[in-house]
């Protein structure tokens, strides 16, 4: 059997970083600079962290619902789905998503 898929590389890059809790502009600052380094390092797939956008952890349903964001359309993901396509690179990052009432780990 021939294999027709050519053999590549993909540079992978996991990003640690520490979220300011409840501070979703300087966590998106955080995230943005992260991701630059990473794509002028050569990744073309970034990964970051769980909730990266709120920080954990929330006192109450009300106060994760306060800082939720709704997607795609809220700040974190408008931002970074144009910084994906300025650098062509992928980005997976966790989220605090509301959707109507509901609240999802997204």
């Amino acid at each position: 059997m021939v294999n027709d898929c050519s053999p590549g590389l993909l540079r992978v890059a996991s990003v640690q970083l520490r979220p300011e809790f409840g501070d979703n502009a300087a966590n998106l600052e955080k995230a943005r600079t992260c991701i630059e380094e990473a794509g002028s390092e050569g990744a073309r797939l970034i990964v970051l962290p769980e909730l990266a956008n709120t920080g954990y952890v929330f006192a109450s349903r009300e106060e994760a619902y306060g800082l939720a964001e709704e997607v795609p359309g809220g700040t974190t993901c408008v931002a970074l789905t144009a910084l994906a396509a300025e650098l062509d690179v992928h980005i997976v990052i966790g989220l605090a998503e509301r959707s109507g009432q509901a609240l999802f780990n997204t």
